[in-house]
Formats: C-alpha cells, structure tokens, sequence
C-alpha cells in the first residue's frame, strides 16, 4: 500500500493506495482522508490532483471528512463526479453547533458546496453525482462523539454499515438527514465492513484496520455563546435566524467569531475526526501505522487522543500534524518515541502563518524522525510505501 500526502497547500488531501491482485489482474483501490485546499487557485489545483492520482472511474472504497470547513472539503464534490465513491464517513454534530460553524464558514466566504454537505451532506452527495447515473450506491455515515476514557482495541467489533445512510443518484426514495440518520460509533473498525459490501478477499487489503473517532472541541465555542449571550436563546437554528434578521446582527456576531477565533482567521469548528490507518496482522512497527488529525486541538485535547490509541502507540509511525502545525492546536507530546515520520500541510504564503516555527523545531528536535511539510509546490508530496518501509527493516509481510 502507498500512502500520498498530496500537495494542495492550505488544506488537507491524503489517500492510500492499495495495489493487489483481482484473479490475475492488478486492481486499486483508494481511501481517502479529506479533499479541500484554501490555496490560491485551489480548485484548478484540487481538479489536476484528482486527475493525476485517480484515473476515472476510480474505486474509492472510504472518504473520510474530519470537519466542515473549505479547505477540508471544498474538493470532494470533484472527487465525487471523477470516480467512484462508495462510503463517506464524517463527524456527527449537533444542531446548534452546525449552525455555528454553517455562519463561520458564510463569515469566511466558503463555497458553496461545502455550506451544502454542512447542511445536509446526504443532498450535497446525491446533487453531486446527479449527472453519473452510477448504478451503486454511496453510503453517508455520521461518527459519534468519542467518549472520553474508551481505549480503543483491536478487539473491539467492526462497525456495521447502516442501511438508511445511502445516497444514490437515480432512487425517487427519500433522503436521509441529520434527524433521521443512523450513526456509528467511535473507535470502530469499518474496514471489515466496506471490504464485505465491496467483495474484497485479498489478504493484503482485508487486514488492515482504519478507526475513525469523532473528537468534540467546545472550549471556543463556550467561550463564543458567553459573547452571544446579549441575543438570549440561541439553540438550535436560532443564531442563523437572528444573523439573517439585520445588519446590525451581523456585524456584532461577526465581531464575536473574530475575538474568539483570532488564531484562526475568525473560523470555528466544534468536532475533528481523527483516523487510525494500521495493518493489524503484523508485529509493533511493521503495522506502519498512521494517525489523522485533521484539526484536532492537540493543546487542549491530547489526553483524549493519548487515551483512545494508547493501544496503538508502538504500532502508529506517521503523524498527520493536527491544524497545519499551528501552535494553537499543538502538545508538545506529540514529539514522542513513536512517531517515525511527521507530515504538515500548509501553504507557501498563508494569511495563518501555518506552520509554526516554534511547532516544526519541537517536531525536529526528535533526531529519529523526519518532518515533511507538503505546500503547493509539487515536489513536496510525501509517499510513504509500506513495501519500503518493511524491506527497510528487513522483512516481508506480502
């Protein structure tokens, strides 16, 4: 398998490539984790990624979305009309928090697209694909929030794909929404489950394990509703409708993002969905384990993730850098004796100052470890081959 960290610059674009034998035939088959880029020229520059890396067509068999904002996600509609996706998994959130990062997201003039999947992303998926006629189905399925002290195991059971999540581009049958879907919990393995649905038998693909946890983050958005208070009841839908109800409103809710969120260029996110990638059938390093961060707040945070792969550490080697390396979101803990490899997205000219130094020369003072930071400079992709990295130890798993 080939792990791509892809240059989209501001943003986050990873995908796993596994290459494997089909009755003589060579076959791949892709996961990804986010598909978004706030980089200059981001969509031409998302559009030739997808071209390059996946002919069309392409079976992706999972997409995971950590969190709603842009540079996330503003490349999945592409990604969606160019090949086959047949399983999005994304953080489930409440209400009121949507409607909190669905006005962060307006504040920063975010696409529409991504406004869209926020809203009703089973919508977004079918509008997406509305053109392919394809004749399978794409699951949509919500993560629960993790809870906090749940140690994850290779024991613990494999999620079932629910059936009510499926989005298809010919059926006349209701959608799903955020009211009526079934969610699945944190800290479960889908893979077990995608590989069944896809008919996958391969050794090489069937015992790898991807374990999705869905993080919440309510420090700054507490912080953010203690500014808000001045409108009273803001539950539910309640803030879109005052945002909407004057200029004056506006402007005061907009100044409220701002203070709160400086760090961040006045954006909010209440959830991140961190995923484990690991080869389960393997001893410690050989399982060339990584973990995705999206934009977890490490700083705040790192307990929970510390708690949930404890029994994953020996096993983990890669690190996707939570937040493009910015120091708000870091823990000093993340330098620890595991990590092999450190990767960091983040654009050659961006307005956050992405990453941070302070962040990087912690991350280098680890003499065993590389630090990869990819921008949108081609040459920066990062591949990571598990044949490699197995050869380099001196064994063979397949």
């Amino acid at each position: 398998m080939k792990r791509n960290f892809l240059p989209v610059g501001q943003g986050a674009f990873y995908c796993e490539d596994f290459a494997y034998n089909n009755n003589g035939k060579t076959e791949n088959l892709f996961v990804v984790y986010d598909c978004g880029s706030r980089s200059k020229d981001s969509s031409n520059i998302l559009e030739q990624l997808i071209k390059t890396e996946f002919v069309e067509g392409a079976e992706i068999a999972a997409v995971f979305i950590s969190h709603f904002h842009s540079d996330h996600v503003n490349g999945l509609e592409k990604l969606l009309k160019h090949c086959n996706v047949h399983n999005i998994f994304l953080p489930l959130v409440t209400e009121e928090n949507r409607t909190i990062i669905s006005l962060s997201d307006c504040i920063a003039a975010d696409d529409d697209f991504t406004l869209h999947f926020l809203q009703n992303p089973w919508e977004a998926v079918r509008d997406a694909v509305q053109e392919k006629q394809q004749g399978y189905d794409i699951h949509v399925i919500p993560v629960k929030p993790y809870d906090n002290g749940t140690k994850f195991s290779i024991a613990d059971d494999f999620a079932e794909l629910p059936d009510a999540d499926r989005v298809s581009s010919f059926s006349t049958m209701p959608l799903p929404s955020w009211n009526t879907a079934l969610a699945i919990p944190s800290g479960r393995d889908i893979w077990r489950s995608v590989c069944a649905e896809l008919a996958i038998k391969e050794p090489s693909v069937l015992d790898w394990k991807y374990i999705p946890s869905n993080f919440e983050q309510e420090e700054k958005l507490t912080e953010l509703k203690g500014y808000l208070k001045r409108f009273g009841d803001i539950s539910g839908n309640k803030l879109g409708l005052l945002y909407k109800e004057s200029a004056n409103n506006r402007k005061l809710i907009e100044e409220s993002f701002k203070l709160v969120s400086k760090d961040n260029g006045g954006e909010m996110n209440s959830n991140s969905m961190t995923v484990l990638s690991i080869f389960m059938s393997a001893p410690h390093l050989l399982s060339a384990g990584c973990l995705y961060t999206g934009d977890f707040d490490a700083k705040h945070h790192y307990e929970h993730l510390g708690n949930a792969y404890k029994n994953f550490e020996a096993d983990t080697v890669m690190l996707q850098v939570p937040h493009h390396g910015a120091k708000s979101s870091y823990d000093t803990r993340l330098a620890n004796d595991y990590y092999r490899y450190y990767v960091i997205s983040a654009g050659k000219d961006n307005n956050y100052r992405h990453p941070s130094a302070e962040v990087v020369a912690d991350l280098q003072r680890k003499k065993t470890a590389s630090v990869n930071i990819v921008t949108e400079n081609s040459e920066t992709k990062f591949t990571f081959d598990t044949q490699e990295w197995e050869g380099r130890l001196g064994i063979h798993l397949f």
